[in-house]
């Protein structure tokens, strides 16, 4: 990308035609700009733009130029956490990959997301990351599917509503049996304060 070319192509990324700032990434991808300001603008798109298949094509972009950053780390990792759209996150996960990143911070939030994660697309993903990690899938995966079905058993509303029911049986015996202690304890010292010729009479 050339001097003269670079400020009418970043403008390209402001358009308000979708296709054009499809494009914008596109060419992007296949041309590897290294540009800040290009890498900034697609930044701001992924942070910023309404329609998810630019938001999309922005992180396809990232991930294929393969510059690391703060910024971009950020912006990658918030998109695979939060976006709504299962396309965004998954082609945030494959950046993810794209851009070997490996550490403790990410290993946690891709397992993590797998959780919680309702698209098998991104899924399939995030495995795909876990093994990049050297974390095998099978094995810790299958135990993370069990507890969130244990989990999701413990939450449905028969055993929350069994769970209060006994929560409240309980309560109710533990109050009986106080009541009952006080009782014991206030006739003991009733019969202690009796004076004895009172006791004799009684035994009469």
């Amino acid at each position: 990308m050339t001097a003269k070319l670079l400020p009418p192509f970043l403008e390209c990324f402001h358009s308000n035609y979708v296709s054009v700032r499809m494009e914008a990434c596109i060419a992007c991808s296949h041309l590897a700009i290294k540009d800040e300001s290009v890498i900034d603008s697609l930044i701001y798109l992924i942070t910023y733009d309404g329609v998810w298949k630019v938001k999309a094509l922005a992180l396809q972009a990232l991930g294929k130029i393969g510059v690391m950053s703060q910024s971009i780390r950020d912006c990658v990792l918030w998109a695979f956490r939060y976006e709504k759209v299962s396309g965004v996150r998954a082609e945030a996960c494959h950046s993810i990959i794209a851009l070997h990143m490996t550490d403790k911070e990410v290993i946690q939030w891709l397992q993590d997301r797998y959780l919680v994660e309702p698209s098998d697309i991104v899924k399939e993903e995030i495995i795909t990351a876990l093994e990049m990690c050297a974390i095998s899938p099978t094995e810790d995966m299958d135990m993370v599917t069990q507890i969130k079905n244990e989990v999701t058993k413990m939450c449905t509303r028969n055993n929350i509503c069994r769970r209060i029911l006994l929560s409240e049986k309980e309560d109710a015996r533990q109050a009986r049996m106080s009541r009952l202690i006080y009782q014991a304890k206030k006739t003991v010292t009733v019969s202690q304060e009796v004076p004895v010729g009172q006791t004799l009479l009684c035994l009469c």
